[in-house]
């Protein structure tokens, strides 16, 4: 099971539908793979707490735990000093945990 992080929150709709060609992109090279996008994922369930504002209590549990039981964290694109906070704090989480983290070119190639 995968982990793929990739931006969101600058434009959600636009980076979703990024991330959903990604995950094709993997699957279809990686039929195997159990791959968790917490754009497809969490996202629809998600819409009735964003109305209320308190939905960074349930996508930080959600994406907590989806990390946690990864085997290994595939980083959509390069972080960078302008890399969304949210794929930070995600690399730094399945960091800590100790998790094989690739980026998406490594992924592809073969090179996990």
């Amino acid at each position: 099971m995968a982990y793929l992080s990739y931006p969101y929150t600058d434009n959600p709709e636009k980076r979703t539908e990024e991330a959903r060609q990604l995950a094709e992109e993997i699957v279809s090279l990686h039929p195997d793979i159990v791959l968790i996008v917490p754009h497809i994922a969490f996202d629809q369930l998600l819409q009735s707490f964003i109305r209320d504002g308190t939905w960074w209590r349930f996508i930080c549990d959600w994406e907590y735990e989806a990390i946690s039981r990864c085997d290994f964290f595939i980083l959509g694109c390069e972080l960078n000093p302008k890399t969304s906070v949210g794929m930070i704090w995600e690399w730094s989480f399945a960091k800590r945990l100790g998790k094989e983290i690739v980026s998406m070119e490594e992924f592809l190639n073969g090179e996990d």
